[in-house]
């Protein structure tokens, strides 16, 4: 009997301790992006020309001339973000929380959207979901 409650109390503070380590996991995880976003000096002037063209600056052309590779980098991180949101590698809601503009200004708002996919395919390309449906479907999370 002592066994079998030894075995039990083992089993539990397994269990918790698993789900601490994935919790601290995902939250390292969501913090490593974050750093990629920041430390990312063309990634922050983007978002800050999609910041200011939201608001009534007329960034377009800014926005527009920005570099293809540029633009399909900053996609590639934020497609990552979704994917792991989606797949509980990153806590969804910190995500969003982190991140929702990021996928607003470039999936869900029309003067942003526009600028921001002018050279690298338009807003066709933005809403093609055999490409970008996991991030499409993150960025209306983020709209909610």
């Amino acid at each position: 009997m002592l066994n079998l409650i030894a075995i039990i109390i083992g089993a539990v503070w397994i269990f918790y301790t698993y789900n601490k380590q994935q919790k601290f996991k995902r939250i390292d995880n969501l913090n490593r992006m974050w750093e990629r976003f920041f430390s990312n000096e063309k990634f922050v002037k983007l978002f800050v020309w999609m910041d200011k063209m939201e608001k009534g600056e007329d960034k377009m052309d800014e926005l527009g001339k920005y570099s293809e590779e540029d633009k399909f980098s900053f996609l590639a991180l934020m497609d990552e973000v979704a994917h792991y949101a989606s797949e509980g590698e990153i806590g969804e809601t910190s995500a969003i929380y982190k991140f929702q503009w990021h996928f607003r200004y470039v999936f869900l708002n029309e003067k942003t959207q526009e600028a921001f996919w002018r050279n690298i395919g338009g807003k066709e390309e933005a809403n093609d979901k055999s490409s970008w449906g996991v991030s499409i479907e993150f960025a209306k999370k983020c709209n909610k």
